[in-house]
């Protein structure tokens, strides 16, 4: 996949997003059926440092608030790394700054086979995230929405994968280290980062 681009129609009232894949192309609809592979049953996915970064959020029955904090309202993103493992951490805030979700991720670019490593030029650069939000009983696409991770986050991101390829530690003793806390409580150790539009 390369990169997916989303433009709002003025006429409807939903979002596409135009997927360019090597022989075709693709339309993601909110409202119709996830046609992409879904990697997680519920739950968040990075799927990073490929032709497009994707964010796959799974989750069942989206509520109103829910529904609206994951199409308008900030997202919030966070990395722990250590020992060869990265988890990412997702919380999402309603029109008043409280958090409305909270979501994890672990990421391994180790195992990424067509793995794009982005360069730094300079100190303004922003890795470009496409959220996918899929309802994971009937796989109807819930929403669709483009983020940037800050400048820091960025920069942040890409050094612990470097530190993670060159690791000789697995991951796997501290990411059940982490996997056995929640979300929220791990968010309270880290330095969170407001994602851009």
């Amino acid at each position: 996949m390369s990169e997916i681009e989303f433009e709002p129609l003025k006429k409807q009232n939903f979002q596409v997003a135009k997927s360019f894949t090597n022989d075709s192309l693709n339309y993601l609809v909110v409202g119709e059926k996830y046609h992409l592979q879904l990697p997680v049953q519920d739950g968040a996915c990075a799927e990073f440092l490929r032709a497009s970064n994707r964010l796959i959020i799974m989750m069942k029955g989206i509520d109103k608030l829910e529904a609206l904090a994951l199409r308008r309202c900030n997202i919030s993103c966070g990395i722990l790394a250590k020992n060869g493992a990265i988890l990412l951490l997702w919380q999402f805030h309603d029109n008043k700054g409280r958090p409305v979700l909270t979501l994890d991720s672990p990421f391994d670019a180790r195992i990424i086979k067509d793995i794009q490593l982005h360069n730094i030029e300079n100190n303004k650069q922003r890795l470009l995230i496409n959220v996918h939000i899929v309802d994971s009983t009937t796989k109807e696409i819930k929403v669709l929405r483009a983020v940037t991770m800050s400048p820091e986050l960025t920069i942040e991101f890409l050094s612990k994968v470097q530190e993670q390829i060159s690791s000789i530690h697995n991951g796997e003793a501290q990411m059940q280290v982490w996997m056995s806390q929640q979300p929220c409580d791990l968010i309270r150790k880290i330095k969170m980062h407001q994602m851009g539009i």
